[in-house]
This record gives structure tokens, sequence and C-alpha cells, in this order.
């Protein structure tokens, strides 16, 4: 058999076996591809994103939530693309979301098998125990911890790719292929087989979480300080060369995010903290720890026991039992064998013990420097306090820890068969050999899936077919009431993204509305800390009653309840008061949890009974209302008790009003300012909009209540602070609104009482 044919039929085997792995553990052959896989919490974010692609293009501008302004990911800058593209592709197969984006999950099992047997491969293994521990990879426990919810962590299959560069570089080996006289600019250069290579692998890397691309640069680091300690200054360039190259491609997959984040004033709310790095870090004893469906004895009632006696905010990590014992291994592997300048540097293609040695003194490199930058207390929290906080979750470098731990285990495995079954055996016949030689393989693949596939409790709710049945039912019905493009409100208001449970719903379920429907606009989804979703969560705490006057004289259509959003799920006081303006909810879904309030025949009397320009004025004072928006001259807002309370981070801080109504207009501004640390009376400057100042004072660790109202012009417009005693100026409670409108809710009011009485 031909040397290609073999290699062939070794990714054909690898590639096959990932993907039954991820049909099996999912319990796909008795289900429906049609429902999602999982279908609550962050799974319904990466839904309403899928559906995005395939509906408008793309997922970063989505028309259909945040609604009527529309929602912008570009708020949140990612390079996170690649799973997009590949949506890309599979819908021009289908348009259904939750088919293409179950099928984009499962491909992400047969990937990580082909990707961990290559790098199995590079590193040394024989192609039975690649193929074995490449399945293994592909079902890690970090991949069901993960799952569909978070698809782009579950593209781990771009890890062992970059882990591979880095690899091939600590041997010293080209990353570039290079001619006697080699142009940088000449596209030929780059069409060589192994130039090519590399650059698929920098934009496949690049264009998936950032965590991976980041982990990887962190090995690529490590491996340009040993070079340059080996005065290795061309192989360091080479180096250099492909760290810049994968700087690049994330930078040009965030490159529309850059673009809008230069033109606009919003600021993140997802600023993350130095101290969130440890939260989110692993521990040793977590990483060794049987996986939590481990169905040996009672080991896995074990770990759910020690996760619940020494908890650690944050993501669950395990290697599972055959990784494990590579980590271990790694660990007390003799490390010092590094400081001895080319120390077990094999040459290309060698097998020998030399190249088992050098291969594992490379992987225990890589393995040291994983295990300190994401442990508690590691290398991570002198990054977030050095460097930048953004990269919190450390915990993540799991993966790569089992990546490294099971190429150690492949060394062993195959350098004992080599001593001690081998040599038994010789003189048989070849297939003998080889049965001996797969059977130590094939019994660590079996003990490795008892040990990994969790049950399906694990990769299901159990729930998701009755659940998503009961809400297309629920969408279509909706979807016919309203008429094409009209806004439903959604009660009651939850942040988008990253939010809190509030009572029963859980973060990302009011997408379910959206997954449903294909021409309705929900109000959810606007980016939270933006104009865009201010006036939602402001009309949302208005008395139902003048809920329904406002909603309807903005326009909208209609309001849907999540009942699960209220204590004990009852939502009386709310849907009373809309029943008393609109009567019953024109939808119920079948499991009751959402009920829908027409306003259409609401906004027909207002239209006959009401001047146009006070439903104007209404709608500017509501749907165009003005907001806030913090920049980096205060910390991002947090809750103390009932108060909001955002902290200066400058001297002369200020914050930004925004006036979306395209005039000047003028707007009520309300807060309470503080010095804080001042040991006397403080004296606070505040520059105003229309550019006018004043002075309050404010008595030490008390606060000086300020309400204005102002000119404010169209757009964005500063409000400046500044104190006398230092930085710390502190905001509790700021507000921003448009005097007026509730007199105007109240003549709407009037009015159609008066249309009432004289019918």
């Amino acid at each position: 058999m031909s040397s290609r044919l073999r290699t062939a039929l070794l990714y054909t085997t690898s590639g096959a076996l990932g993907a039954l792995l991820g049909l099996i553990s999912h319990d796909v052959f008795g289900r429906s591809l049609r429902v999602p896989l999982f279908y609550k919490g962050d799974a319904l974010f990466y839904g309403a994103a899928f559906k995005g692609t395939l509906v408008n293009g793309w997922y970063e501008v989505n028309p259909y939530l945040g609604a009527p302004m529309g929602q912008n990911q570009h708020d949140f800058p990612q390079a996170d693309n690649l799973q997009y593209v590949i949506a890309k592709l599979l819908g021009a197969f289908s348009d259904d979301w939750a088919l293409v984006f179950n099928l984009t999950y499962l491909l992400t099992f047969p990937l990580a098998a082909l990707a961990g047997t290559w790098f199995l491969r590079l590193v040394g293994c024989s192609a039975v125990t690649s193929v074995v521990l490449g399945a293994l990879y592909a079902v890690a426990p970090y991949h069901f911890f993960h799952g569909i919810s978070h698809l782009a962590l579950s593209m781990y299959f771009v890890l062992p790719l970059g882990l591979g560069l880095a690899y091939a570089a600590h041997h010293e080996r080209e990353l570039w292929s290079r001619g006697r006289q080699f142009r940088w600019f000449d596209p030929r250069e780059w069409a060589r087989w192994g130039n090519a290579g590399v650059v698929a692998i920098l934009i496949l890397l690049g264009s998936t979480s950032s965590y991976y691309s980041v982990f990887t640069l962190l090995m690529l680091a490590t491996v340009l300080v040993v070079l340059l300690l080996r005065r290795r200054v061309r192989s360091a360039g080479g180096v250099v060369t492909v760290m810049a190259g994968l700087i690049t491609v994330m930078v040009a997959n965030m490159a529309p995010d850059l673009w809008y984040a230069r033109h606009s004033t919003s600021v993140s709310d997802f600023a993350r903290l130095p101290q969130e790095s440890e939260i989110f870090a692993l521990k040793l004893s977590t990483l060794v720890l049987p996986t939590h469906w481990n169905r040996i004895g009672n080991l896995g009632e074990s770990r759910l026991q020690y996760d619940g006696t020494f908890p650690l905010p944050g993501e669950p990590t395990a290697l599972g039992a055959v990784a494990a014992v590579g980590f271990l291994f790694l660990l007390i592997y003799p490390v010092a064998r590094l400081a001895v300048p080319r120390a077990g540097v094999a040459a290309e293609g060698d097998r020998g013990p030399g190249a088992v040695t050098s291969a594992l003194v490379t992987l225990s490199l890589f393995n040291l420097v994983a295990f300190l930058f994401s442990t508690v207390g590691g290398f991570e929290t002198l990054f977030a306090l050095l460097v930048t906080p953004s990269i919190r979750s450390w915990g993540r470098m799991a993966i790569v820890i089992a990546l490294l731990s099971l190429a150690a285990v492949g060394l062993l495995l195959d350098g004992g068969v080599r001593r001690f079954a081998l040599p038994r055996l010789r003189g048989r016949r070849p297939t003998v050999r080889l049965s001996a030689a797969a059977a130590p393989a094939v019994l660590v693949l079996a003990f490795g899936l008892f040990d990994q596939l969790p049950s399906n409790a694990w990769t299901s709710t159990g729930t998701e077919a009755e659940e998503f049945a009961s809400d297309a039912a629920y969408g279509a019905a909706v979807a016919a009431v309203v008429p094409p493009n009209g806004v439903v409100l959604q009660l009651p208001y939850l942040a988008f993204p990253e939010s809190a449970p509030l009572n029963d719903i859980t973060d990302y379920d009011p997408l379910r509305g959206f997954l449903h429907t294909d021409d309705v606009r929900w109000t959810y989804g606007a980016f939270k800390g933006t104009p865009r979703a201010a006036w939602s969560e402001r009309v949302g705490d208005l008395p139902p009653e003048q809920l329904a006057v406002a909603a309807a004289a903005s326009g909208i259509a209609g309001v849907h309840v999540d009942r699960f959003g209220y204590p004990q799920r009852d939502a009386s006081a709310v849907e009373d008061g809309l029943r008393s303006v609109v009567g019953p909810p024109a939808v119920v879904s079948e499991d009751e949890r959402f009920a829908f309030y027409d306003l259409g025949g609401l906004r027909r009397e207002m239209v006959d009974s009401v001047p146009a320009k006070v439903l104007d004025e209404v709608r500017t004072g509501v749907v165009m209302s003005p907001a806030l928006d913090w920049t980096p001259d205060f910390a991002p807002p947090v809750m103390e008790g009932p108060l909001l309370v955002a902290r200066s981070t400058t001297t002369t801080p200020s914050i930004g009003i925004h006036n979306p109504t395209g005039r000047a207009a003028n707007l009520a501004v309300s807060f309470t300012v503080r010095a804080e640390n001042a040991d006397e009376v403080a004296s606070i400057a505040i520059t105003w909009p229309d550019g006018r100042t004043s002075t309050v004072t404010a008595p030490p660790g008390a606060g000086t209540p300020v309400n204005r109202v102002v000119r404010v012009p169209p757009g964005e417009s500063r409000l400046a602070f500044a104190s006398d005693v230092g930085p710390s100026v502190t905001l509790i409670s700021p507000t921003v609104a448009r005097p007026g409108l509730s007199a105007d809710l109240a003549r709407i009011e009037r009015l159609l009482e008066r249309s009432d009485d004289r019918r």
C-alpha cells in the first residue's frame, strides 16, 4: 500500500470515528436535527446568530432584534467568525437555522479528531495510537462542558494546528519554505505547499475563538524565548512572522468592529475585571479528578461533592482519566533538560528514543507554561494586571493541557509496545505483530470512552422537542396577528447580553420569539449600555396601563409577556393592567408561559382620536428616548442595593448624553453626585451639554442631588465633572428623560375616554 493511500486511510478512519462518537454522545439517532440539540442559555444566543446569518447575510447586524433600531453586534468586538462562515456554506443547502446550527456543532467532532490525529503524528505517535487518542481528544470532557452552547469554544480543532506550529518551531524546523532568494511579495513563494499550509492554519486559528489564538501566541512566545537563548535567530524570525500573521488575522476579523468603534461613543458594558482571571481559572485537583458523569462506582458523585465542598466559581474542568495520567507525567518529567542547548532536538522524521525524549521535553515545557498561566493565582493574574483582563477564562487552557497530555500518553504507550511487546513477537506474522501493537491502544480507547462519554442528561435537557414545538406554535400565532415588520415589546426587560437570571428567565430566553418568526421585530437584543436598549428598559418600568398607551402611541404592534420573569411565574399585576386597556391576550403559548397582547385596535383608535403631532411627540419620547452613554472615564456602573453607582477613573470624567431625535431637545437630567474619599466638603464643577457650568458642594461621604432641564443638541453631547479633591467622582442613579412625556400620555388617555363617551 502506498504511503499516500495509508495516510488517506488513517485520516478517513480518524474523521469517521470522531463523527460517530459525536453522533452517539448526543443520541442523534433518536432525535430530529431540526430541533436544537440544546435549547437553553447560550445555545439560544448562538442559534439567533445563526438564524441572523442565514436571514440577513451575516450575524452582526439584525433588524429583527433590538427593535426598532435593530441589533448591532459591532458593540462587542470579537474574532469568532469561522462558525458563521460554515453556517453560510451549509446555508446554501438549507435555510433551517436549527439544522445548520446542529450540523456545524456536530462537525466539530470529526474535525477535532482529524486535527488531534495530525498533531499526534507530528509528535511521533504511531498511526493506531494517533487515531485512538485523536478520538479521545474529540470527546474530551471540555467538549461537553461547553457543547453547542459555546460553539466557538467547541471548535477547538484549530488548537492542534497552532500547537503544531509551535512544536515544529521548538524543534527548529523551518515554518516557512524559502528558496535561495526568498521574495516576500512574490505570490509564488506563498503558493508553496508548506507556506500555504501555514497561512491556512493562521486563517483558521485567527478566525475562531480569540482564546485559542492567545493560547497559541503564548506557546509561540515560549518557543521564541527558547530559540533566542539557543541563538537561533533565523528560526526565531520565522516564529515572529507567524505570530505577526496570527495577530493580523485576528485584527482583520475584528476590523469591522474596530472601525465601528471609531465612529461610536457607546461604551461596551462588558469590561472584564482583573480578579475574574482567578474566578475563571482552573485547579490541579479539578483537572485530574474524575468527570462529573463518571460511571465507575460513585466517582461521578464524589466529583460533584468535591465541587460543592471546594467551589471555584467559573467553568467546570476535567481532563478525563487517560489525559490525567499524561498530565501528571509531564509535570514530573525532568524539565531541567531544557536548559541544555539543542538537547534532545531530533531531526524531522526520526522515531527513535532520542526523538521520544525530544518530544517529551517539548510537551513538558508547553504543559508547564499552560498550567502556570491557567491555575488559580498563576501568571494569568499578572497578565490581567499588567497586560489586559479581557482574556479572563484561562481555565479554558484545559483543552491545551488535554492535547499535550494525550500526546505524552501516546509516546509512552508506543514506547512500551516497542520495548516489551514487539521484541517477544519477532519472527511472527506481520498481522500478529500489528494486532499486538494495536491491542494496548484499543484498550485505552475503550477505557477512555467509558470514562469520558457522558450520559444524555449532560448533553440535553430532555425537553428540547417539547419546548421547541410550543415556542414554534406561539411564534406562528403571533406572526399571524402582527403586521409584517411589526415591533413587539417584550416584558419583562432583560439586559442583553450576559444578564443574571430574572426569576425563572435565564439568559437569552427572550430570543425564543425571534427564533420562530420571520417578519416580526422584537425589542430584546439591543446591547446594554447603548441607546438602542435604553428605551425598552425605561418603558418597561411604566405602569402597565400607561405602558400600553405609550407603546400603542409609539407604533408598537403588541406586547409579549414572559410569565417566567415574574415572582412565582405570576404576571397578573402586569397582565391585568394590559387587559384593562386592550382586552384579553390574543395569543397564549401551549405551555402557558407566553402571552401576547395585540395593540392594533388601540393604535387604530388613537389614530382616529388623537392629533398626529401628539402621537409623534410620544413616539419621540418613548422609542427615541435619550440615553446615557458611559465612557472609559467611569467604571461600568454596578448595582449597590437599589442604586446604580458609577465611579470615575479620571480626574475630569465625563459621560455622554445621546439625543437620537435628530433635533435639539430639552432633556431632564438628574443624578446624585458624590466625592469619594474626601475629608472635607468637596466642590464639584459640572459642565452641561449647552456649555454652561454650575458648581455643587458635597459633604464628606454624602451625595448631593442634581436636577436640571438642559437643551441638548442631536447626537452625542458631553456632561463633564471636575472635583477639587481629586479624581473620585461618583454618580448615583443618573437618568435622562424628555420632560412632558407623562403629560402627553395623560392627554392621550383623556382623548380616548372622550372618544369612548361619544360612542
